[in-house]
């Protein structure tokens, strides 16, 4: 349940992660789906459902992807369970539509929190290709392109 953002100083580039906020179709699922260390985490944080269905939806970037100005990156474990990949998807799409740069890369057999050696390199060769793309820095060593960038 949270959203980092941090807009960089005159430019329209951003750091952000985003974490399970989003359209009211996934709350009701996320409240009975969640996994047990994270089970009251929302109503801690926001407040219980469906109580405060409309605090979910004006915090909710889905809800809100019209104001998606500034770019984003997703680093995806295809089995996530915390924030799971149809999720990250739906606003990858939203931003995309909404003619944000973006790119979604999704990491095989990757939960929430990477553990394979291999997929914590691509994922920082991928970070510092979306980095050097969104403020015009040349890379020291080649990196491949991601597969899903725009």
């Amino acid at each position: 349940a949270t959203v980092r953002y941090r807009p960089c100083r005159g430019s329209q580039a951003a750091s952000c992660s985003w974490h399970r906020h989003l359209g009211s179709e996934f709350w009701d699922s996320e409240a009975q789906f969640t996994h047990k260390f994270e089970s009251r985490y929302l109503d801690q944080m926001i407040g219980p459902l469906p109580q405060m269905r409309s605090v979910y939806q004006e915090r909710s970037p889905l809800c809100n992807v019209d104001q998606l100005k500034s770019p984003l990156a997703f680093f995806q474990g295809s089995d996530d369970f915390v924030c799971p990949p149809p999720q990250s998807k739906s606003l990858y799409d939203a931003a995309v539509k909404n003619g944000v740069p973006t790119f979604y890369v999704e990491y095989e057999g990757e939960g929430h929190g990477f553990r394979k050696a291999e997929n914590i390199q691509r994922c920082l060769s991928n970070e510092i290709y979306f980095y050097s793309k969104m403020f015009g820095f040349a890379l020291a060593d080649e990196t491949t392109k991601p597969p899903s960038y725009c």
